[in-house]
């Protein structure tokens, strides 16, 4: 799934909360992803160049909200 805009709780996305394992940031775009809904909890700030979740502060399959950002 694509994401343009900051998500506020994954649950209401097909992709659903806490199943994310992977990201695919353009470049020159940013991600944060949160272990919580409404931005709260552990976060991570990902670039193109990451994309493995596993070694986070988030953590694989734990992220319930995003939020994004492009130049």
């Amino acid at each position: 799934e694509t994401f343009g805009n900051d998500v506020s709780d994954l649950s209401r996305t097909r992709i659903g909360a806490g199943t994310a394992s992977s990201i695919q940031v353009p470049r020159g775009c940013v991600a944060t992803l949160f272990a919580l809904p409404n931005f709260n909890g552990r976060s991570t700030t990902f670039n193109d160049t990451d994309n493995n979740l596993s070694n986070t502060g988030v953590g694989e399959d734990t992220a319930s909200s995003l939020r994004v950002s492009c130049r």
